[in-house]
């Protein structure tokens, strides 16, 4: 049989990170790109079309991070979650 031992707390404090990290990664992101995409105000010809390319690519990138970031959150969350109430559970059953 398995031997499992997790502190909960510590799981869900995980997530509260992962949360604030997507917060302070998306203003990072968005500053960026609106100083990335002005650039089109003062740049013209091929490079700069195929470097507004690449930042679009970017920017697709950056969103694929973030969502995946919020799904290893919402993970943690679950699995916090679940630890807590099957051990509570576990718990009711020697309470008679």
């Amino acid at each position: 049989m398995a031997q499992i031992q997790v502190d909960s707390e510590h799981v869900l404090a995980a997530n509260s990170t992962i949360q604030a990290t997507i917060a302070k990664l998306q203003a990072e992101v968005d500053g960026l790109h609106v100083q990335l995409v002005g650039l089109q105000d003062v740049w013209r010809g091929s490079a700069a079309s195929s470097f507004q390319e690449l930042v679009t690519r970017w920017k697709v990138t950056a969103t694929t991070v973030d969502t995946q970031l919020g799904e290893l959150g919402q993970a943690l969350r679950l699995a916090a979650q679940q630890y807590s109430e099957i051990e509570l559970a576990n718990q009711r059953l020697f309470l008679g």
